[in-house]
């Protein structure tokens, strides 16, 4: 039923002898409006030809508002007024509405189409609660959305109400640097910056208004040049072109243009500061009134760190010059002073300060991610990055449970965690340039709910007297078989046992043990002049007789700028279960020159057999042997120089350190 209303109005009905009953007309206008019940009376008076009864006599009829089916019944959407603001803003607001009907336990949905061609947003709104907040990145203008924003209740009833949303477009800024003077006819630099636009809008052309009436229009940022006739103060402004039009003035910049001296004038520019590591370069400008022809120029630059100064020429017609400076190491500042001399012996210095930041090291760690109470975990100290000329001469690592160890050396350090969770670890480090802490973190979860046992394989003297040395290290109940074969990739060919001896270097048959560490004595190539690494298409493989979860390795003679070459060794280690299938793989990259790396790799599916590679992945393609870039990007199959001598990646085991779950009921010691 819907909304009623009837027109005020008098009317007559006549009841005939003995009639009882008779039917009033009300006209009724229906709509889809919510008001309150209306009434009516209605007055009933006798004849003078009737005796007796009553002498009047009053009804009151109410007529109760209802809904017309489809109307939005008593769902009703308060959006608000229009709204302006900026692009790159957030447009926040809250929405309230009401339910005469709904207001129970039932809840609502609703939903928000921006009115910018993007999906609706939807919610739900839970029961007793009347409002929800809605928020939108305003990302480009100018523009005018209708934002529409519907609110339904559990029987489909539901209100629609919209408002507009403008958009106003913010005009870029770019920011310039150039010098605040020059002399008339020399060489004005401008540095065309930074634009800065909260809008989603790409500048296609700076328009520089150079001051002195001319202009020049540039496709890109960076530095342009112009010279100026007449002396004067000239403000250059720069106008940008984008997706919105042209943008006059969004950037602008003072310069006083004088009459050049008589004599050589240096123009040496403003102060500096640089992050250590970095190379500064500037182009210096110069005039000279009196020696414009064909006599030349001589400089000089004192950087101001105790080097000697740098000297150069400027042939006759030439201005300027270029300095340029690696800037080795900071904290520092240096007044840099810049002198010019023609063939007179007139000459001009000038002077700026150039500033030095110093950057923090940073450190990489490896060590697995996880570790039960109690066991002991090992933590690799890595390679330590820093672009300035500083000494690392102590690391502390913050083991996250409270306890923090100081080391001297980087390397690999042990720590037993006492209690469950989960620990990151950092380290800090020491240097001249003092404490910079959070050089490097590692996430390690202990557990105490699955009791493991590790075992060490390996980490065999370097010297030894008796090849049962050998064999003791690198032998335990918990490993089957030590196995290797030359090709990987020939199914074909039969593994070979791994000989534990030190003097052969015959193919897969002599000492496969260098200095202790383990490889591969075969030589698939001669990358390396030891013959015993694992190399090419190589692969090593350990069998397990029980099923392992985690294996932790140190490896060896894995080197960064290897054979000081700009590639870096590296190599991939997979997993194996019982039934021959990969069930987990890492691949790693050398980022140190001392050969030293530790490589962890967990797996939820059990394994029987681990299996090393030398080489790195080109694309989904393994290279046996490649080489990587010090990112860690391939970089290189295996290559020869000038020379013949073959690079390529090869390294050899310290120590392997697999995991087991154990059981507590009838287990005795593991290895």
């Amino acid at each position: 039923m819907g909304g009623q209303d009837y027109t005020s109005q008098t009317g007559t009905v006549t009841f005939l002898p003995g009639q009882t009953l008779a039917a009033v007309m009300i006209p009724v206008i229906g709509d889809a409006i919510d008001e309150p019940s209306e009434t009516f009376t209605l007055t009933v008076t006798p004849t003078a030809a009737i005796a007796n009864g009553t002498a009047g006599a009053t009804g009151t009829i109410t007529i109760i508002d209802g809904n017309a089916p489809g109307a939005p019944g008593r769902v009703k959407v308060n959006v608000g007024n229009s709204a302006n603001i900026d692009e790159g803003s957030v447009f926040s607001r809250s929405i309230t509405f009401s339910d005469g009907e709904d207001s129970g336990n039932d809840g609502w949905t609703y939903s928000v189409d921006w009115g910018d061609g993007s999906a609706a947003e939807t919610g739900s709104v839970e029961a007793g609660v009347s409002s929800f907040d809605i928020s939108r990145l305003l990302a480009d203008g100018d523009a005018s959305h209708n934002v529409s924003v519907t609110v339904t209740d559990v029987a489909g009833d539901s209100d629609t109400q919209q408002f507009q949303l403008g958009v106003n477009n913010v005009a870029p800024v770019i920011a310039l640097h150039g010098a605040d003077s020059v002399n008339v006819g020399a060489s004005y630099t401008l540095d065309l910056g930074a634009v800065t636009d909260p809008g989603q809008d790409t500048v296609t052309s700076y328009i520089v208004n150079w001051g002195d009436g001319s202009s020049d229009t540039f496709s890109n940022a960076g530095q342009v040049t112009h010279a100026y006739a007449d002396p004067g103060n000239n403000t250059i402004s720069v106008d940008l072109v984008d997706e919105d039009g042209t943008h006059t003035n969004a950037g602008s910049l003072t310069i006083a243009v004088g009459i050049p001296p008589a004599d050589v004038s240096v123009n040496a520019g403003g102060n500096a500061t640089l992050d250590e590591g970095s190379v500064f370069s500037r182009s210096i400008t110069f005039s000279d009134g009196e020696d414009s022809g064909n006599d030349g120029w001589t400089y000089s630059v004192d950087w101001g760190d105790g080097s000697a100064a740098e000297t150069g020429s400027v042939e006759a017609g030439v201005s300027s010059f270029d300095i340029s400076r690696l800037l080795a190491d900071g904290d520092a500042s240096h007044n840099v002073s810049v002198t010019v001399t023609d063939v007179a012996g007139d000459s001009d210095t000038q002077q700026f300060q150039l500033g030095v930041n110093n950057v923090a090291p940073v450190i990489a760690l490896h060590g697995a991610d996880s570790v039960n109470v109690g066991a002991s975990y090992t933590l690799d100290l890595g390679a330590v990055t820093d672009p300035g000329q500083d000494t690392v001469t102590s690391y502390i690592v913050n083991w996250g449970d409270g306890s923090s160890d100081t080391f001297s050396n980087a390397g690999q350090v042990t720590h037993a965690y006492a209690d469950p969770g989960n620990n990151t670890i950092s380290v800090d480090l020491v240097d001249e340039d003092g404490t910079h802490t959070n050089a490097g973190s590692l996430g390690v979860q202990v557990n105490d709910d699955v009791v493991v046992e590790t075992v060490r394989i390996g980490d065999a003297p370097m010297r030894i007297t008796k090849i049962a040395q050998l064999v003791d290290a690198w032998s335990d109940p918990v490993v089957d078989t030590i196995v290797h074969k030359a090709d990987a990739g020939n199914p074909n060919e039969a593994w070979s046992a791994v000989t534990p001896g030190i003097l052969s270097t015959q193919f897969l048959a002599g000492g496969d043990l260098y200095a202790g560490d383990l490889g591969v004595s075969g030589r698939s190539v001669a990358t390396s002049s030891i013959a015993q690494e694992l190399d090419g298409t190589e692969t090593l493989r350990f069998e397990f007789t029980q099923a392992a979860s985690a294996v932790t390795v140190s490896l060896s003679r894995l080197f960064s700028n290897d054979e000081s070459s700009i590639f870096s060794e590296s190599g991939r280690l997979r997993l194996f279960d019982a039934d021959g299938d990969v069930v987990g793989e890492t691949t790693f990259v050398a980022d140190t020159s001392n050969g030293k790396q530790l490589v962890s790799v967990a797996s939820e599916a059990k394994f029987t057999a681990v299996e090393f590679n030398a080489g790195a992945y080109d694309g989904g393609e393994f290279s046996f042997g490649g080489l990587a870039s010090t990112s860690g990007e391939f970089a290189t199959d295996i290559f020869a120089d000038a020379s013949g001598k073959l690079y390529g990646s090869d390294y050899l085991i310290d120590w392997i350190e697999p995991t087991f779950e154990i059981s507590l009921v009838g287990v005795g010691d593991i290895g």
